[in-house]
């Protein structure tokens, strides 16, 4: 077997099949989703029947790859809208606030977002391992970065990743080598980026961050092709009824918007 075409079969394994025959595209597309779908990018989400969850290995882009590297793909419910104003339902609105004000974009009209729940009735729902979206495309020869907003909402219970291990972010990769990645979870006292804050109400969730504005270096990168993937994953263990009691689950889901590139001016 060629090099090439093992580094193609284990970029589709990694991947869901997609990402590694398809053709990079030349600038990112629909970076802030302004289109009102996810045209561009890709949809990918699986559940681990092992029960290998992304705990395992703490909250980062590589745990969530290692466990999507033995699961079994699901549908998903990412998407595009105009505003963040309620959980799916089910068991994720037995603990979310009643009231909540919804949450607007970060830039122009529309916000993605990534769930962990494979159908929006939540009560019938299987919850993912991990879900994402993501898009292959090169980067221009006078890139400096790659910024972007992020805001994780979730209504598990916040405060321990060990038992609550939720999280979610963004990450740029180059084939299997992660490049960079922001992540987010549940738990004020782990290392990552940000987590949410607990009790914040807001877009229908009991617990969240603000819109999270970063951006990656990606000046030595400038001229070659990697891919962005936003993602979440929930607890993702047990396929079916969480609790046995016909409540579904509680759901995690990450808003994404206003992706761009950042150039150097022209000397």
């Amino acid at each position: 077997m060629s090099s090439c075409l093992t580094w193609l079969l284990l970029l589709s394994t990694l991947f869901g099949g997609d990402l590694a025959l398809a053709s990079p595209v030349a600038g990112l597309v629909n970076g802030s989703f302004e289109t009102g779908d996810l045209t561009g990018w890709t949809r990918s989400a699986f559940f681990d029947s092992e029960g290998d969850d992304p705990n395992i290995g703490g909250p980062s882009f590589s745990t969530f790859l290692a466990a999507k590297t033995a699961a079994i793909a699901r549908d998903d419910t990412n998407g595009v809208e105009t505003t963040q104003a309620s959980a799916f339902a089910g068991y994720s609105t037995s603990y979310a606030p009643r009231t909540s004000l919804p949450i607007a974009p970060a830039d122009g009209k529309y916000l993605a977002f990534v769930s962990d729940l494979a159908e929006t009735d939540a009560f019938a729902s299987p919850e993912l391992t991990g879900s994402s979206i993501y898009q292959t495309f090169t980067l221009p020869a006078n890139a400096k970065s790659l910024g972007f907003s992020l805001r994780l909402l979730s209504n598990e219970s916040a405060g321990n990743f060990n038992t609550n291990n939720a999280f979610g972010g963004l990450a740029l990769s180059q084939g299997v080598k992660i490049l960079r990645q922001y992540n987010i979870d549940l738990d004020s006292h782990s290392a990552l980026n940000q987590h949410v804050t607990t009790d914040a109400v807001a877009g229908g969730f009991q617990h969240s961050t603000q819109w999270l504005d970063a951006s990656f270096d990606v000046s030595e990168l400038a001229g070659k092709t990697v891919t962005v993937t936003a993602y979440v994953s929930g607890y993702g263990s047990t396929e079916g009824d969480k609790y046995g009691d016909g409540s579904g689950h509680s759901e995690t889901r990450v808003l994404i918007d206003n992706l761009r590139i950042i150039v150097s001016p022209d000397p």
